[in-house]
């Protein structure tokens, strides 16, 4: 054995002598698993920010996003609450419950088209237009004479008209009000409530303007009544109106507007007088029928 170990310390040196020098242990493959570690790691690195600069805009987007959602929500919200405070407002105007109205038509057969017809014509033709300022009492008198019977719950009536009066400080009403109040009793269908509304129209029109057609401005009045003592429903009352942003605003029609808007509607049906401010009686009994009026 020592032979052999000196002979081979005898070779080793021998060719350390000649210049040979070996390579440490496994320096070969620790250089080659270094190199591609290091390449995996910086391509890793490389794909990492890669991916980050291409997606450094998402969480904007994301923000902006549920920005935009919330903001809608909110404006849904508000909008809503403003129609329904605009909504509030208009019922205000309805004295009557709606089976309350019921309870007053299905109790006063009697006033039919014909009867609420002569007895608007005969308030005319006794206080001398519909816009002359009389008292219920003496309302009540004139038209008793055109009523086979006293009305059916007709405290209901007196209800609107006193509480017109008590919002009004005043005691004194325009005859149009109270024959409009009159005809909350009137049991008909829509059609024939027009029909005898725009024949009273077109009698006082003659008897003030000596024609039979109405003024726009004498509808206008006429619809102003019928909102006051609730024939008009709050749902066709309410309007939007600028601005849209950042939530919708609600706000209630006026008579004038109620009448353009019907007119409107029925454009190019129709035929007017005077470039639009004069109407016929049938005219003017389908604008108060109309769906814009939506009278109940």
């Amino acid at each position: 054995v020592r032979i052999r170990m000196i002979s081979s310390y005898m070779v080793q040196k021998r060719r350390l002598a000649e210049g040979f020098r070996p390579p440490p242990y496994h320096c070969f493959a620790t250089t080659s698993s270094f190199s591609s570690d290091k390449k995996s790691k910086i391509k890793d690195e490389t794909l990492a920010k890669t991916a980050k600069e291409e997606w450094h805009w998402a969480p904007y987007v994301v923000v902006a996003l549920l920005g935009s959602i919330g903001a809608w929500f909110w404006r849904a919200s508000r909008s809503q609450s403003n129609r329904e405070a605009a909504l509030k407002k208009a019922e205000e105007k309805q004295i009557l419950a709606k089976a309350e109205r019921e309870e007053l038509r299905k109790g006063n057969p009697q006033l039919t088209s014909a009867v609420l017809t002569d007895a608007g014509i005969g308030c005319i033709r006794h206080f001398g237009s519909l816009e002359a300022k009389i008292t219920y009492p003496e309302f009540i008198k004139i038209v008793s004479a055109y009523l086979e019977a006293p009305l059916e719950s007709g405290h209901l009536i007196d209800r609107v008209v006193i509480s017109w009066a008590v919002q009004n400080s005043s005691e004194q009403f325009d005859l149009g009000f109270l024959l409009v109040a009159l005809a909350l009793a009137f049991p008909g269908d829509l059609d024939e409530l027009a029909k005898a509304l725009a024949n009273i129209l077109a009698n006082s029109a003659q008897s003030s303007q000596g024609s039979d057609l109405i003024p726009k401005s004498h509808l206008i009045r006429l619809v102003d009544w019928l909102d006051q003592t609730g024939h008009v429903p709050p749902s066709a009352l309410v309007v939007d109106t600028p601005p849209k942003y950042a939530a919708q605003n609600y706000t209630l029609k006026s008579s004038q507007r109620l009448v353009d808007d019907a007119l409107a509607e029925l454009k190019g049906d129709i035929t007017t007088e005077e470039n639009g401010q004069q109407f016929d009686s049938n005219l003017v009994a389908v604008l108060i029928a109309s769906p814009t009026l939506s009278l109940v």
